[in-house]
């Protein structure tokens, strides 16, 4: 149940912490600014949103990644696609200890700024591929059929959000909440997956 129990929650506090950070935050425009903004240094609830949001999403969400593949069969498209999900929620956790500046600017040359851009965009390009993998890795999983299928769903989804966000920088925040979207919903997705399956049909070690 530990990877089930973190993926859950991980996966549903990510969704959920930026939405209550838009409700909560004045003059903040979730189609046009990025999540991080929500944490930037000097932002109205930035504190609590490093602390309570970005911070337990990343460590639940990296733990999922490890659980989940200490559970299943280690192919090598699992392997791969969970190492792309760990490197994603090390993004989250990266966004507490540098904090964006004001506006998230991607062409900053600020050092904390450079490794947040770094951490963040190491993950949302590799998000997409992440997926793949679990679209093909779980073919060889228990009665995984629904979840293959559904991997090259959220891929798709995933994909579009990086391509928006690699053309169309004034609604740069829709494109980023779809991008998030797709990797979410498959962790959640997989996550409950995980917590149907009995421990005895999980290949360890292969």
């Amino acid at each position: 149940m530990g990877a089930a129990l973190t993926g859950i929650t991980g996966a549903l506090l990510a969704i959920e912490f930026p939405i209550i950070g838009d409700l909560a935050t004045p003059d903040y425009d979730a189609l046009r600014q990025f999540i991080s903004e929500l944490g930037a240094g000097g932002a109205t609830n930035a504190q609590w949103i490093n602390h309570f949001g970005f911070l337990p999403a990343g460590v639940l969400l990296t733990s999922f990644s490890v659980l989940a593949w200490m559970a299943l069969p280690r192919k090598g498209a699992t392997t791969a696609g969970f190492l792309g999900t760990a490197l994603y929620a090390i993004g989250y956790i990266a966004a507490v200890f540098f904090p964006c500046g004001a506006g998230c600017a991607v062409d900053s040359e600020d050092p904390v700024q450079l490794l947040h851009n770094f951490f963040g965009i190491a993950g949302y390009l590799t998000a997409p591929g992440a997926l793949i993998c679990f679209a093909i890795g779980a073919r060889a999983w228990p009665d995984a059929n629904l979840l293959s299928r559904l991997g090259w769903v959220y891929a798709a989804v995933a994909a579009l959000g990086l391509a928006g966000l690699m053309t169309d920088l004034p609604y740069r925040g829709l494109w980023q909440r779809i991008l998030e979207a797709g990797v979410l919903i498959w962790c959640l997705t997989g996550a409950l997956y995980l917590a149907r399956q009995p421990f005895k049909s999980r290949s360890i070690g292969t």
